[in-house]
C-alpha cells in the first residue's frame, strides 16, 4: 500500500520573492523597533530625575505618569510595528516567568482588594505597588528585552547616567546647595529620587554599575564620567551610614568580586585581577568598619527628618495576622495601612507615634506579603528562582561571561533581591528592579530571537490585528484614567493652599468631579464645607434671608461628603474619624449628633484596633458637650435642671472613655489629664489630684499641669503643696503671670507680704500698667489687707 505524499515544489524565483519579502518586513520593523527604543531611553533617563511641583506627590504621582506615557507610547508603536511589517520577534527568558508571576499575582490581588479603587491606582503617598504602576512595569520590561539588540550597553549608560545625576543631585541637597529655587527645593531632605534613605539604597545598588559601565567624555580614550559616581555613591553611604545600605552595598560587591574571579575562571588575587579587586574591597572594608565604629556625620544626618516605620517584628506580625484573616490574596495592593490600622496601632499606645500611619511595611517583602497573601508569596518564589536560573545560566556561558557587564549587572540584580528584605520600594526603587531584570535578559539572551510571520498565517494575523486594537484602547483607557487622576491631585494640592474658604470647596468638588473614588478628596471637601459654616455663623448676619438656608445646605454638604468617604473605603480609619469629627463639629447647632458622632468614631476603632487615641478623642467630645450644656443651665431659667443633668450624663460617658483609653495605653498621660479634668468638674478633687500626679513626672516640664495642680490642691486645703507647685511652674516659666498671681495671693494669704509684693513686681515686668496688678500692689505696700483674707480661688484669674 503506497500513501500519497503531496510535494511542495519552490521555484528559485519564489525563493527569492519570498526572501525579498521578509528583508522589507525586517526593514520595516527596525524602523518601528527603533523609535521603541528612543521612548524607552528617554523614559529610563528621565524617571530617576523627573519631578513637577503640581500635586500632592511632586515624586511619585508625576514619576507615575511618566511611566504611564512612556510605556503606552511604546507599547502602541511596537504593536504598530508588528501590524505593519507581517513579523512579530521576541526574545524568551527565564525571568520573563519570574516578572510574569508578579503582574498575575497583583492582577488577581486587585480583584480581590478589600480597597479596588486603591488597590488599582494607589494614591499619591504609596503608588508603586498599584497594579497600573505594576502593569506599565512589566510592559516596560518587556519591551526593553525585546527591541533592544547590544545586549543592554545604550539602556545601561542612560541608566547610569541618569543615577549618576540623581547621587550629585542628592548630595548638592544634603549640602545645602540649593539647584531650584523654590520652597518644596529648599530641604537637605528633597532629591528626585524618594526619601533620602531611598537615594541611599539607590546608591548602594547601584555601585556595580558605576564600576562596570563605561560612559566615555568625547572622544578621549581614557574618559569615563560613569566612574564618578563611584565617590558620589559612598559619599552618601558615609553620609547616612545604616547597615541596610551597607548591607545592600557590600552584597553587590562581593558578588562583583565574585562574578570577575569566576569569568577569569580563577579564585583569589592576582596581579592582573587586583586592580579591578581595589575599589570592591576598599568599599567592603570601609562600609564594615563604619558600621563597627558607629560613625556619625552630624553635620549633616542631625540635620535631616528622622524617617520612622514598623519594626521588622512588628511587620512580620502583620503579615501574620493577614495571611490568617485572607490567606490567598491578602488586602490587596497599596492596602497596607489598612492592615497596620486593624493588627498594629495597637502596638503604638504608650508612645509618641500613638497617632502616625504606616503606608508601607519595614521592607518590600513584608508588603507583597500582606497586600498579596499566599500568591504573593508563590510569585516572590518564582521570581526569585528565575533569578537564580539567570545566574546559573550566565555561569555556564563563556560568551556571556566576556561580556563587560555581566558581572556588574548580575550583582546589581543579586543585591536589588537582597534590598527587597531592608527596605520598601517606591517607584523609583521598583523601577530600577525592572530596569536591571531586562539588561540581565538582554546580557543574557545575546541576538537570539523567535521570529513569527504573521502574514503566513491568517489566524495569527488576525490574533495581532485585535492584539493591537486590544493594546491601544488599554493604553488609551488607561492614560485617560490616569490623567484624570492626576488632575484631581492637581485641584486638591491646589485647595490645600487656597485661603479663601469659597475657593477651596470649589477646587475640592473639582478634585472630586475628577476622582470620585478617593476617600481623601471626600474627607477635605467635608472640612472645606465646614469651615464655610463656621464663617457664617460668626458673621452673625440675622438680618440676611438666605442665611439659615446657607447654614443648613453648608451642614447637609458636610455631612453628605463625609459619609461619602466612608463609601468609598469602609475599612479606611481616618474616614469613620472624619464622620465622627464632622457630626462632633455640629454640637450645639443639631440635636443628636453627639450619638452618631460617637458611633463614628467607634466604627474608625473597629476600623484602627486598639488606638487608644479614639476612646480620648470620644471622652473629649462628651466633656466639652457637658461643659456647653452647664454654660446653657445658667441661662435657661427654668430648663436648667435639663442641662445640668445632660451634662451630669456626658460627664458619666466622658469618664467611661477616658479609662478605656487608659486601660488600652496605661500611661496616656493626655487620658489620664482628661481623666482628671472630668473628677474636678464631678467635685471629685482628690481623684482629679491622683490623676495629675500620675502625668507630672512624665511632663516635669509643663508649667501649665504644675498650674492646675497648684490650684487643685490649694481646693482641698493642701496648701503648703499647691504653694510648691506654683513655685515649680514659676521656675519653668518665668512669664507665667496667672501663675505668680495666686501664688502671690497664697503668700499674702500666709501673712508673707514681701514675697506677695515681689510676684506681683514680676508681673508687672510683662503686663504692664495692669490694674488689678497696680491695684493689689497698692494695697499690699498701704497694708490694707483683709481679715481673715479672702479666699485665694474666690479671686478671678487676670
Amino acid at each position: 500500500m503506497t500513501a500519497d505524499v503531496e510535494v511542495t515544489v519552490t521555484t528559485a524565483g519564489e525563493t527569492a520573492a519570498l526572501t525579498a519579502r521578509v528583508a522589507e518586513s525586517i526593514a520595516k520593523s527596525q524602523v518601528y523597533d527603533r523609535a521603541v527604543r528612543w521612548i524607552l531611553g528617554v523614559g529610563v533617563f528621565l524617571l530617576p530625575l523627573f519631578f513637577l511641583p503640581w500635586g500632592t506627590g511632586i515624586l511619585e504621582f508625576n514619576k507615575q505618569m511618566l511611566l504611564i506615557f512612556v510605556a503606552g507610547a511604546a507599547l502602541i508603536v511596537w504593536l504598530l510595528g508588528i501590524v505593519v511589517s507581517g513579523h512579530m520577534s521576541v526574545r524568551i527568558s527565564p525571568l520573563h516567568k519570574g516578572i510574569a508571576a508578579l503582574l498575575l499575582a497583583s492582577v488577581v490581588a486587585t480583584i480581590f482588594s478589600i480597597a479596588q479603587y486603591k488597590s488599582l491606582f494607589g494614591f499619591s503617598v504609596s503608588l508603586s505597588d498599584s497594579l497600573i504602576s505594576m502593569l506599565v512595569l512589566g510592559i516596560f520590561y518587556f519591551l526593553a528585552v525585546n527591541v533592544y539588540n547590544d545586549q543592554g550597553r545604550m539602556l545601561s549608560k542612560l541608566l547610569t547616567g541618569s543615577l549618576l545625576i540623581a547621587l550629585a543631585f542628592g548630595l548638592l541637597q544634603l549640602f545645602t546647595i540649593f539647584v531650584f529655587d523654590s520652597s518644596f527645593a529648599h530641604s537637605r531632605a528633597f532629591n528626585t529620587t524618594g526619601s533620602v534613605n531611598t537615594l541611599g539604597l539607590l546608591a548602594a545598588l547601584s555601585l556595580p554599575l558605576f564600576l562596570k559601565v563605561t560612559i566615555p567624555l568625547g572622544r578621549k580614550r581614557y574618559s569615563d564620567i560613569a566612574k564618578l559616581g563611584i565617590p558620589l555613591a559612598v559619599a552618601v553611604l558615609v553620609i547616612l551610614n545604616w547597615w541596610a545600605l551597607w548591607t545592600a552595598a557590600i552584597v553587590g560587591m562581593l558578588m562583583t568580586v565574585a562574578l570577575d574571579s569566576l569569568a577569569t575562571g580563577a579564585v583569589g588575587i592576582t596581579a592582573f585581577k587586583a586592580p579591578k579587586l581595589l575599589v570592591p574591597m576598599t568599599i567592603i572594608v570601609l562600609g564594615v568598619f563604619l558600621l563597627i565604629v558607629n560613625f556619625n556625620f552630624k553635620v549633616i544626618k542631625d540635620q535631616l527628618p528622622v524617617e520612622v516605620a514598623p519594626s521588622y517584628g512588628l511587620s512580620t506580625e502583620i503579615a501574620k495576622e493577614v495571611l490568617q484573616e485572607r490567606l490567598i490574596t491578602g488586602y490587596g495592593p497599596e492596602n497596607f495601612t489598612i492592615a497596620f490600622d486593624k493588627y498594629g496601632a495597637k502596638n503604638l499606645n504608650n508612645s509618641t507615634l500613638s497617632n502616625l500611619k504606616f503606608y508601607d511595611a519595614t521592607s518590600q517583602i513584608h508588603n507583597l506579603v500582606v497586600q498579596g497573601g499566599l500568591l504573593g508569596i508563590l510569585a516572590l518564589i518564582v521570581f526569585f528562582w528565575t533569578v537564580v536560573q539567570t545566574i546559573i545560566k550566565a555561569l555556564r556561558d563563556k560568551e556571556i561571561k566576556s561580556h563587560p557587564m555581566y558581572a556588574g549587572v548580575l550583582a546589581v540584580l543579586t543585591s536589588t533581591m537582597v534590598a527587597l528584605f531592608l527596605y520598601p520600594f517606591n517607584l523609583t526603587l521598583m523601577f530600577f528592579m525592572f530596569v536591571i531584570a531586562a539588561l540581565a535578559g538582554l546580557i543574557i539572551l545575546g541576538q537570539a530571537k523567535h521570529t513569527w510571520d504573521i502574514e503566513e498565517k491568517p489566524i495569527v494575523s488576525l490574533m495581532s490585528s485585535l492584539g493591537f486594537i486590544a493594546g491601544l484602547i488599554l493604553v488609551l483607557a488607561g492614560s485617560y484614567f490616569s490623567v484624570t487622576q492626576y488632575l484631581a491631585d492637581v485641584s486638591y494640592a491646589k485647595a490645600t493652599t487656597e485661603q479663601v474658604s469659597d475657593k477651596a470647596v470649589a477646587l475640592y468638588m473639582e478634585s472630586v468631579n475628577w476622582g470620585g473614588n478617593n476617600d481623601r478628596y471626600y474627607r477635605a471637601a467635608s472640612q472645606a464645607a465646614l469651615n464655610l459654616l463656621t464663617e457664617e455663623i460668626q458673621k452673625n448676619d440675622r438680618n440676611d434671608p438666605q442665611r439659615t438656608a446657607r447654614i443648613q445646605n453648608y451642614i447637609a454638604s458636610s455631612i453628605d461628603l463625609a459619609k461619602r468617604a466612608t463609601d468609598a473605603d469602609a475599612r479606611e480609619s481616618n474616614n469613620w474619624f472624619n464622620l465622627g469629627a464632622v457630626y462632633q463639629s455640629l454640637i450645639g447647632l443639631v440635636d443628636g449628633v453627639d450619638k452618631l458622632a460617637e458611633d463614628s468614631y467607634l466604627k474608625a476603632f473597629k476600623a484602627r484596633q486598639g488606638d487608644a487615641s479614639i476612646f480620648n478623642r470620644i471622652g473629649s467630645m462628651y466633656l466639652a458637650k457637658a461643659d456647653l450644656n452647664r454654660q446653657l443651665a445658667r441661662s435657661a431659667g427654668a430648663n436648667a435642671d435639663r442641662f445640668l443633668r445632660d451634662a451630669d450624663a456626658s460627664l458619666v460617658k466622658s469618664e467611661t472613655y477616658f479609662k478605656q483609653a487608659i486601660e488600652l495605653a496605661s500611661n496616656y498621660g493626655l487620658a489620664i489629664y482628661n481623666l482628671g479634668a472630668v473628677y474636678d468638674r464631678q467635685g471629685k478633687i482628690n481623684e482629679a489630684i491622683r490623676q495629675l500626679e500620675q502625668v507630672i513626672p512624665f511632663n516635669a516640664n509643663q508649667p501649665n499641669l504644675l498650674f492646675e495642680l497648684g490650684l487643685l490642691y490649694y481646693r482641698v486645703g493642701l496648701k503648703d503643696d499647691a504653694r510648691a507647685a506654683l513655685e515649680r511652674a514659676v521656675v519653668l516659666s518665668s512669664s507665667f503671670a496667672n501663675a505668680r498671681w495666686y501664688l502671690g495671693l497664697l503668700y499674702e494669704e500666709r501673712g508673707d507680704f514681701s514675697a506677695a509684693i515681689s510676684q506681683m513686681e514680676k508681673i508687672l515686668e510683662t503686663n504692664k500698667d495692669n490694674p488689678t496688678i497696680l491695684q493689689k500692689l497698692e494695697e499690699l505696700r498701704a497694708g490694707l489687707i483683709k481679715n481673715p483674707p479672702e479666699p485665694v480661688l474666690n479671686q478671678q484669674p487676670i
